[in-house]
């Protein structure tokens, strides 16, 4: 069941929010109209169930200040959105077709605080639900390639294919890393920097590992990258894990998450393995650096992806015991209580038959990931000290970013969002429930 809200005509000031009920799951979602470039941004709200499973994407992506606005149309409602956010939906628009897309900042009403601590209780199953999640990094304007792509839109409906699936971009980007920034851009530079990471190579395999080669730009845009603050933000930690899938959205460039996971993964495989050697002889100790702060930084995700940690963990039983008692429990829920009753067993049964899962059975010829039967993140204080350093505009947010991710309440009650107790209230009940 859904219905369309409606605000009066060419006003401004606050939105005229209709309540939503929470017991029906109720929660609003966007419908981003078609334009051309320059036309004004013109949306429309309408309110749905979650039990009834529509379809719509999410936003994960920095508000940015609150003092830098421009102005969209919310049914010919006029209304002040950050500049980042109205930047995202610039890029985002397509010229023929609407897109339904959820967005804190527009979806939920600011301006009421119980509802707002009855949607963020529900910002789990909002993000597991979406068809798939928008991670905007923002805009970024630099000489060369990105600037013939102003004003060009990366819309959902019409995205172009990845550029990093083809083997001539591939080939041109080993060749020289250099020629990217000035043929290409920065954008596309980090972009390819991340993508040959994800192909699992040795580090010796890269051209950009030999001495002599100049990379520094390549280099550059990659720390361009990763000093975005979208990456300090503690809300986009279950925005990222949470979805079926999410895409990377830089400018007018996009590229899915699971390759800068991937790209992570394999830096620190490599590393902290046969690569060593290659590692240590790096002469570049800025490149290193860099290198290093990448794979850290889109690691900590990995630190609370139940969904890929259950999935690997329940490949492993089912390799390791695919007949008998124990098959019976790799076929068992192994994520929450069920996944960590069974990691010891995995890991000393894993140990002792380490071949069978290192010859491509289960990893495709790449060893057995060192972490992988480490136990992820569950309890709220873990997560309060692992992602301690995280940012909020809200120091409440701190707290209610990460209740998502929680799957071992030490009262077996999730904590309740509530915008109306004190940033000490808040601290308070997280240290009595967690």
């Amino acid at each position: 069941m859904s219905c369309t809200e409606s605000g009066s005509s060419d006003q401004a000031g606050p939105y005229p929010y209709q309540v939503l009920d929470a017991e029906q799951r109720q929660i609003r979602v966007l419908t981003l109209l078609p334009g051309n470039w320059h036309d004004p941004i013109s949306c429309e709200l309408e309110v749905v169930s979650l039990n009834d499973d529509p379809a719509y994407f999410a936003l994960s992506y920095v508000w940015g200040d609150p003092k830098v606005t421009l102005p969209i149309f919310l049914h010919k409602h006029t209304l002040q959105v950050t500049s980042n956010l109205e930047n995202a939906l610039r890029r985002l628009r397509g010229p023929t077709k609407p897109i339904v897309i959820w967005i804190d900042a527009l979806c939920i009403n600011q301006e009421d605080d119980v509802e707002k601590g009855s949607q963020v209780a529900a910002m789990g199953d909002i993000y597991e639900k979406c068809m798939l999640c928008l991670i905007w990094l923002g805009d970024r304007f630099s000489q060369g390639f990105d600037d013939t792509f102003r004003g060009h839109p990366c819309a959902i409906d019409d995205m172009p294919p990845l550029p990093w699936n083809s083997d001539k971009a591939m080939n041109h980007g080993e060749s020289n890393f250099d020629e990217l920034i000035t043929g290409m851009g920065e954008i596309w530079a980090a972009f390819m920097m991340v993508y040959t990471l994800s192909k699992g190579k040795h580090i010796y395999e890269y051209s950009w590992a030999s001495p002599g080669v100049e990379a520094d730009g390549a280099f550059g845009a990659l720390r361009t990258l990763i000093m975005l603050r979208w990456w300090s933000r503690a809300w986009v930690i279950q925005e990222t894990v949470l979805p079926p899938q999410a895409v990377v959205v830089w400018g007018s460039f996009q590229a899915p998450w699971a390759m800068f996971a991937a790209a992570a993964r394999n830096f620190n495989q490599h590393v902290n393995s046969g690569c060593i050697t290659s590692w240590v002889h790096m002469s570049n100790g800025l490149h290193k650096t860099i290198l290093s702060l990448f794979a850290g930084v889109v690691s900590e995700f990995d630190r609370v992806d139940r969904k890929r940690h259950g999935r690997l963990v329940k490949a492993i039983a089912e390799a390791l015991f695919p007949t008998g008692s124990a098959g019976e429990t790799s076929r068992t829920d192994l994520t929450g209580s069920g996944l960590s009753a069974h990691l010891n067993e995995l890991r000393l049964e894993a140990l002792r038959r380490a071949p069978l899962t290192q010859k491509g059975l289960l990893w495709e010829d790449q060893e057995l990931p060192a972490d992988i039967l480490e136990r992820p993140l569950s309890t709220l204080t873990e997560l309060l000290w692992a992602f301690r350093n995280r940012d909020a505009t809200n120091p409440r947010d701190k707290v209610y970013a990460l209740r998502s991710l929680v799957s071992d309440w030490h009262n077996g009650h999730a904590l309740i969002p509530d915008y109306r107790l004190s940033v000490r209230g808040v601290w308070t009940q997280a240290l009595q429930e967690s």
